[in-house]
């Protein structure tokens, strides 16, 4: 990857041999001190679990997106054992309406550091039941991790990874490495451009046009071995911005401390929010607002949004047009409760759906999207449906494959949210 903050938080299976040990710990605390507790009062616990039970998996867990409501589902990039691990996927809808999904595509080996990791897309016609492939990287050349964004003003496609910007004009089927400049914050502070994830277009206000997509910072130096495993103070989130089509790119004041990676959505009124995967080890996301268009961060807190252990980065977006009148903000992530110990989850597993009514004031659990490993997923809203794309049984990464499990690769759902229980 060449960065550290990435190569040590994403190696071997359900989390890394080089901080299991502090996991057991942390684990062993938390079984002490909630062992004799109900779902309920565990929630209580808001050291441990997320505060609000609506959101918990302790108390919800065995609702599962309901079968009406999943309009379509496909394997987009499988596994190839030996030759390609397909991973941290990226979920786009073009101007013509096609889904453009992009992944990095590890050749020969999962891992961050020894993983040759070219770029591929993958375009769907037919609302996600079958996929046609297109290389994004030229023959040789490596990337990585990526955030992509669509410009509606040009439907230009913009994937920027940790070494290149490549574009696509005919959504998603050609691309060229195009130049781009990127460019410090106010406080000199330039970030990391592989978020991952999909950006956003800005919609409302004097910055509308604008294209924001996820990046991060961090101090080397800090990582990746114990003890300074447990010190994650100079990792912190932050958007890129650009005001130009994607020639120029700016990057925001940054956010928390013990963040890396996340995920940006626009509220009703403009607003930016937030959500950052946390390395404090509590099963709970940091969050921030903004209300210039990603220039400048606010409103600091720690969410009641739920991931396992150590985090996973999770997806957001907005649905608009429900039969109901309404519009959902939607969350995707792995959420924060192992049964049956009681604990913060130590695997990535169960990955489930959250939405708020209410512009991200409350949230709900919606239901599980895939029972059984999963990992990192990505989001877009296709009018009042979503489509989540989602890292399912990845070799290496989620070693407990049971014999039910699906075959392994970055998966997709297409739900409608007209059909979720959605009555809090």
């Amino acid at each position: 990857m060449g960065h550290s903050v990435t190569m040590s938080t994403r190696t071997g299976s359900s989390i890394s041999s080089r901080w299991r040990w502090a996991a057991a710990l942390v684990a062993a605390i938390s079984l002490a001190a909630t062992v004799a507790c109900t779902p309920t009062e565990m929630q209580e616990l808001s050291g441990l679990f997320p505060v609000d039970p609506s959101v918990s998996f302790a108390v919800h867990g065995d609702r599962d997106i309901p079968a009406a409501a999943r309009l379509a589902e496909s394997v987009v990039f499988p596994v190839v054992p030996g030759q390609e691990y397909p991973r941290i996927p990226i979920m786009l809808r073009a101007s013509n309406g096609d889904l453009v999904a992009i992944a990095a595509i590890r050749q020969g080996s999962i891992s961050d550091g020894a993983a040759r990791q070219p770029l591929r897309a993958a375009i769907s016609s037919d609302g996600g039941a079958t996929w046609s492939h297109h290389e994004i990287t030229p023959a040789g050349a490596t990337d990585g991790d990526a955030a992509g964004v669509v410009d509606p003003s040009t439907g230009r496609i913009h994937v920027l990874s940790t070494t290149n910007h490549y574009v696509s004009d005919d959504n998603g089927v050609t691309w060229s490495n195009a130049p781009y400049s990127l460019g410090p914050n106010a406080a000199g502070v330039t970030g990391f451009p592989n978020g991952p994830g999909a950006g956003i277009a800005v919609s409302h206000g004097i910055h509308a046009g604008r294209l924001v997509v996820m990046c991060r910072k961090a101090n080397p130096d800090s990582f990746p071995l114990p003890p300074a495993f447990l010190d994650w103070s100079h990792t912190t989130n932050c958007v890129l911005f650009s005001d130009d089509g994607g020639e120029t790119w700016t990057t925001s004041q940054t956010v928390q401390t013990h963040v890396g990676e996340g995920a940006v959505v626009e509220l009703a009124d403009g607003t930016l929010y937030m959500s950052s995967r946390t390395y404090l080890f509590d099963g709970r996301r940091a969050e921030a607002y903004s209300t210039d268009g990603g220039q400048t961060w606010g409103r600091f807190g720690r969410s009641v949004l739920p991931e396992p252990f150590f985090g996973v980065n999770g997806s957001l977006t907005r649905v608009e047009g429900r039969a109901d009148g309404s519009d959902l903000v939607l969350y995707s992530n792995i959420p924060e409760y192992d049964p049956p110990l009681g604990v913060v989850s130590l695997a990535r597993k169960n990955l489930s759906l959250y939405w708020s009514d209410d512009e991200t004031g409350t949230w709900h659990f919606g239901g599980v999207i895939h029972r059984g490993p999963s990992a990192y997923s990505s989001m877009v809203a296709i009018g009042a449906e979503v489509g989540v794309l989602y890292e399912a049984v990845i070799q290496d990464v989620n070693s407990d494959r049971g014999p039910s499990d699906p075959p392994d690769g970055i998966r997709f759902v297409r739900i409608d949210t007209n059909a979720l229980d959605t009555t809090g």
